[in-house]
């Protein structure tokens, strides 16, 4: 069963709550499986998968996700698309995800 990282980004505003950004990693943990990058709406944490909006979007196998590229691959998406720099985060939460 894949788990949901959930992390927090406060893109160096530490008290401007509008600012900051929720979002999950997800990966079914074995090498080249299935990985997403996703925004998360507050205070539900749900998904905010617009498919209308390139940039909302879920991101998922981003490039190469085998054992040594993925985590590389992972923090480019994450600047590139969120302008999250993954090196920032706090991890508030891991959750089971459901099918």
């Amino acid at each position: 069963m894949p788990h949901d990282l959930i992390y927090l980004n406060k893109r160096g505003h530490p008290s401007v709550f509008n600012a900051w950004v929720y979002y999950r990693i997800t990966s079914a943990g074995n090498e080249g499986d299935h990985i997403e990058l996703c925004l998360l709406s507050w205070p539900d944490l749900a998904d905010r998968d617009e498919v209308v909006s390139e940039k909302l979007a879920v991101v998922t196998n981003p490039y190469d996700t085998g054992l040594a590229r993925a985590y590389p691959n992972i923090l480019n998406v994450l600047k590139k698309k969120w302008d999250i720099d993954h090196r920032d985060e706090d991890l508030i939460g891991i959750r089971e995800r459901k099918a």
